[in-house]
């Protein structure tokens, strides 16, 4: 019985895992922090379904003495890698919607301490008991503090929710639907879990949660610029498609239109990785200058960048972007400036003057002042 149980509720749950993990593994043009992330996730959650299966295989089968220290050593392998796996959850989406890899890794050692706490409570429990036992006929039973393994194992749940109250502010709608779903998923499965033994419900219900969490990295990353880690000319078509449609007033935006100078000139002579340099150090100004509710930046093509925000935060934060390229320039000690040219104007949807024709207007204002700038380069002698 506990075997059909088995096949029913895990080995689906396994296939789908594997065809996940497979597909992802050669979506190389991803961000690599994300996807190592996911996959490891993956990998646990393979680990501690497989031990799972394994274990409902051989439940109250009776047996040996070895093998009940073997069967006690799989249901360790199980629990070890789930509680794994729930954190790595909570480090994907905290790393999603932050990208501070210096966080990450913070979480990361508290994470592998408290898994090495746990790792250290189950080898006790084998003379113990006290989170399960095997009885005579190698049956699986709760002990008496199985609820301390329980709490534990909703702790990151604990953890994202507090995030989404602390920082709502910096998740898109998907990134909470997305949390919001496995937290529902696994909160389902392991209240079942908690009452009925190992298997039954939390297997559909977490492959069901990753698979929604896979189907949004899939579309998250499909409007990602990969070089930058900024939004890509897709991203910035969907931004302005939202505000056209947008039900509300139509509230006005200022777009601006950045292209780097002399950038085909740090290509021709210094090659295409330090071209590549020069981007993602442009990138990194704009997404660290450009961090409000109401901010977005995308690179719109080849050396050009495009953001937008509330008209009175605009000459805010293009002073700032000035300032912290001119701190880069001096401390980073590359053979070349950062150099930018730009044009803006204010934006209304649904003001009857279309989107291609302003940002046409805009990309004409940006030539205009890349034009101002050689020439008065050109007066004090400088080369181009």
């Amino acid at each position: 019985m506990r075997f059909t149980v088995a096949l029913n509720y895990i080995f689906g749950s396994i296939l789908v895992i594997i065809l996940i993990f497979a597909d992802y593994a050669r979506k190389y043009n991803t961000d690599a922090r994300r996807r190592g992330l996911f996959l490891r996730l993956l990998a646990l959650i393979f680990t501690a379904m497989l031990a799972d299966f394994i274990f409902c295989f051989f439940n109250g089968a009776g047996g040996s003495e070895t093998e009940r220290t073997a069967l006690h050593t799989v249901l360790m392998v199980y629990y070890a890698s789930l509680i794994l796996a729930f954190y790595h959850f909570f480090i994907f989406v905290d790393f999603t919607v932050f990208e501070d890899s210096k966080r990450t890794r913070i979480i990361h050692t508290i994470t592998w301490l408290i898994w090495v706490l746990t790792l250290l409570i189950l080898f006790l429990n084998i003379n113990g008991g006290f989170y399960f036992y095997l009885d005579e006929e190698n049956r699986f039973c709760h002990g008496d503090y199985y609820f301390i393994f329980f709490i534990t194992g909703c702790l990151p749940a604990a953890f994202m929710v507090y995030e989404l109250i602390s920082a709502r502010g910096r998740f898109a709608k998907r990134q909470l639907v997305m949390t919001l779903a496995f937290v529902v998923f696994i909160a389902a499965g392991s209240t079942v879990n908690r009452f009925r033994g190992t298997a039954t419900l939390i297997w559909p219900c977490l492959t069901a949660g990753m698979l929604y969490a896979y189907f949004f990295i899939v579309h998250h990353e499909s409007k990602i610029d990969i070089l930058t880690g900024l939004g890509n000319r897709h991203s910035f078509d969907e931004f302005i498609d939202k505000l056209e449609r947008s039900k509300r007033i139509k509230e006005p935006y200022s777009i601006v239109m950045i292209d780097m100078d002399r950038f085909k000139k740090i290509n021709d002579t210094l090659g295409h990785a330090e071209g590549d340099n020069a981007l993602k150090d442009m990138a990194g100004i704009i997404k660290a200058c450009t961090g409000g509710d109401h901010d977005f930046a995308a690179r719109y093509g080849g050396d050009e960048f495009v953001l937008a925000a509330k008209p009175e935060d605009i000459d805010r934060i293009m002073e700032q972007i000035q300032r912290e390229m001119e701190a880069l320039n001096e401390s980073r000690g590359r053979p070349y400036q950062l150099r930018i040219s730009y044009g803006h104007d204010v934006y209304t949807p649904g003001s009857g003057k279309s989107i291609h024709d302003f940002l046409g207007h805009i990309d004409a204002l940006m030539y205009r002042n890349k034009n101002d700038r050689r020439r008065a380069e050109d007066q004090k002698g400088e080369i181009h």
